[in-house]
C-alpha cells in the first residue's frame, strides 16, 4: 500500500461563467498545475458535465510519457439536487473507460437530456430527485458518490446542520463526505457512521488546484483502488 494525494473536486473552463481563471486555460495547464501541487489523483467535476474530462485524461497520459509525475484524472460531475426542501451537492465519479456513456445514462435517469443542458446555465440547475437513488444509480454504473462541501454555508444554510445527513448516511451508498474545514469532522462524526471524510480544492482556476487535498493508502494508482480506499471506514 502506498499513500497518494487526491483532490477530487475541481472545475474546468468549459463553463466560462463558473470559472475564475483564464477562459483559455487548457487541459495541459490544469494537469501541470496538479502535478506541481504534488497530486496523484485529480477529479474534474463540472456542474452536470463531463465534456472536459477526456481532454484532461489524455493530457495527463501524454505528459506522463514525457517523464512528468504520473497523474490519474477521474471523471466527475457536481450535481445540485433538491429533496424534501433540502439542497444537496453530490460529486459523482465514473470509471474512465465508460465515463461519457455512464454520464449520459445517469442524466437519462435524472430526466435531464442533452438537448436541455445549456452549458453556461448548468451551475444554476437544481434537480428535484432523491439523492440516495442518485448514489445507487452511480454505484450501478461502477462509480462513486460523495457529498460536496457539507460544511459550507450558503447564506444561513449549511447541509451539515440538517437531518438529511443521517438519511444519506443510512440509505445512500456514499463513498465519502467532503469537508472544507477539518474541524467539521469532529462535529459530524457521531452522525456519519464511519463514512470517510475527504478534503478537495473545489478549484475554479489553476491557482486553486491542490489547495485542499486528502491522502489515501491505495494498492495502486487506479480507479478501482481509489474506490476500495474510499470504502474503508474513517478511523482518523
Amino acid at each position: 500500500m502506498q499513500k497518494y494525494k487526491i483532490d477530487l473536486h475541481n472545475h474546468s473552463p468549459i463553463i466560462t461563467s463558473d470559472y475564475r481563471g483564464h477562459a483559455d486555460t487548457s487541459a495541459a495547464d490544469i494537469v501541470r498545475a496538479a502535478q506541481l501541487a504534488g497530486l496523484d489523483v485529480l477529479g474534474i467535476s463540472d456542474h452536470f458535465a463531463v465534456e472536459f474530462f477526456r481532454a484532461a485524461y489524455d493530457a495527463a497520459e501524454e505528459l506522463s510519457t514525457g517523464g512528468a509525475q504520473k497523474l490519474m484524472v477521474v471523471a466527475g460531475s457536481e450535481l445540485k439536487i433538491t429533496w424534501s426542501s433540502e439542497e444537496v451537492h453530490l460529486i459523482t465519479l465514473l470509471p474512465p473507460d465508460t465515463a461519457e456513456a455512464g454520464f449520459e445514462e445517469l442524466m437519462g435517469f435524472l430526466d435531464f437530456p442533452k438537448a436541455e443542458r445549456i452549458i453556461e446555465l448548468l451551475p444554476r440547475v437544481l434537480i428535484e430527485f432523491d439523492p440516495a437513488r442518485v448514489a445507487e444509480k452511480v454505484a450501478l454504473l461502477g462509480g462513486m458518490t460523495f457529498i460536496a462541501h457539507i460544511d459550507r454555508f450558503f447564506g444561513d444554510y449549511s447541509l451539515m446542520n440538517r437531518p438529511i445527513v443521517e438519511y444519506l448516511v443510512q440509505d445512500a451508498p456514499l463513498s465519502a463526505i467532503e469537508v472544507v474545514d477539518k474541524k467539521s469532522r469532529e462535529i459530524l462524526r457521531a452522525r456519519t457512521n464511519g463514512v470517510r471524510y475527504i478534503q478537495s480544492s473545489d478549484s475554479h482556476s489553476v491557482n486553486e488546484i491542490g489547495r485542499r487535498y486528502s491522502e489515501l493508502a491505495m494498492e495502486d494508482l487506479s480507479f478501482e483502488s481509489l474506490k476500495q480506499a474510499l470504502l474503508m471506514k474513517d478511523s482518523s
